[in-house]
Formats: structure tokens, C-alpha cells, sequence
């Protein structure tokens, strides 16, 4: 009972924050503006890949588990299902392309930047290096070949991805492909055939 008396005092954090329209046209156009190729990735088993949980949760273990009556789990991490399963994978996510060296957007919690440090050598500016968009366990990503190398396949090791798409791919709805002209181009036409057109005769009378 005293367990969960101080789970009650606890706010559970439930929001897993998906990046904007805006942004996602943001990163295209900083793909095509520096020549960067465009790839779209997933997480395999995102919420088996949370954050540890920081409240006790007991549950009843599944049959084939064939533990003895009366014996029940305590969770290590949130699992599917639970209020805040969603948020502590965006947590770990989070975590991980921070230490990578990633910052995350003031205007956008599923928005992340790699820049390059240029004080070393004297210049005040900051040198873009890649842009990764999240949609819970989807990303967009593009950037440099050492984005590639110092964040994108480090993150593949620590975290269990399943596909990876280069262009053309569909990313959240959206079909992005890039012209021969070099211009990207993004549409929604598999929703427009898909459009059927319903019968109105019933109404007609």
C-alpha cells in the first residue's frame, strides 16, 4: 500500500513529442540546399528500448511464462501499454543523440541538430553538420558523412533499428523523392487514389 501511495505523489510523464510539417520541410530543404543525402530509419521494438522506470509496477506474468501462482513482475522498464511507455523511449532516444553530440530544438522536442565546433580554430560561426526529425520510432535524417559516422552508426549500435530507406521513401504520410533538377519533391497522392467516391443515390430521394 505504501508503494502505491508514493506512485500516486509521482507525475507520470506521458508526452512523446513528434516533430512538426514545418521542420520536416525545414531538413529537405537544408538537404537540398548543401547537396545531402536524404534516409529514413526506424527502431526495431522501440519499447523494449526505454528508459529504466522510476516508479514500482507489479504485473501478472504471462501463462507460458510459467511462474508459480502468487509470484508476480516488477518492471525494470515501462512496457506497451503503459501511460508512459511512449515517453521514456523518447527519453532514451533523446539521451543517446545528445551524447552524440546532437542538440535538441528550443522550437521542437523531436528536432535535433549536429553542428560542428569552429571555436578551435578561431571562427565564432558554427558549421552545420545534420538534422534527425523523430516521429516516435521513425526518423529522417540527413547530413555530412561525419554526421554519418560520428552519430547516425554509433546510434545503430546502441539502439536496435530495423529498415533504412534512401530516397524515394515515405516518411509520416508523405512520399519524398527528389527530382532530376534537384529539387525535392513531397506528396500525398497514394491517399488521393485511394479516395473513393461514395454512393449517393440514397440521398437523391
Amino acid at each position: 500500500r505504501g508503494d502505491q501511495e508514493s506512485n500516486k505523489d509521482k507525475i507520470i510523464q506521458s508526452d512523446a513529442p513528434t516533430v512538426s510539417k514545418v521542420n520536416i520541410k525545414l531538413l529537405l530543404n537544408e538537404a537540398v540546399r548543401r547537396d545531402w543525402e536524404v534516409g529514413s530509419s526506424d527502431v526495431t521494438r522501440a519499447f523494449l528500448q526505454t528508459s529504466d522506470i522510476n516508479r514500482q509496477v507489479y504485473v501478472v506474468p504471462p501463462p507460458e511464462a510459467e511462474v508459480p501462482v502468487g509470484k508476480v513482475w516488477l518492471l525494470k522498464r515501462p512496457a506497451y501499454g503503459l501511460i508512459d511507455a511512449a515517453n521514456s523511449f523518447y527519453m532514451n532516444i533523446t539521451n543517446g543523440l545528445m551524447k552524440l553530440g546532437c542538440e535538441l530544438s528550443r522550437m521542437d522536442n523531436a528536432f535535433y541538430m549536429k553542428f560542428q565546433d569552429n571555436t578551435k580554430s578561431g571562427d565564432d560561426e558554427r558549421t552545420l553538420e545534420g538534422l534527425v526529425a523523430a516521429h516516435i520510432d521513425d526518423f529522417l535524417e540527413v547530413g555530412t558523412e561525419k554526421m554519418k559516422t560520428t552519430v547516425l552508426e554509433p546510434l545503430r549500435k546502441q539502439f536496435t533499428f530495423g529498415s533504412h530507406e534512401n530516397l524515394p521513401l515515405r516518411y509520416v504520410g508523405f512520399n519524398i523523392d527528389k527530382e532530376p533538377d534537384g529539387h525535392m519533391r513531397i506528396d500525398q497522392n497514394h491517399f488521393v487514389e485511394n479516395f473513393e467516391i461514395p454512393d449517393m443515390k440514397p440521398l437523391e430521394h
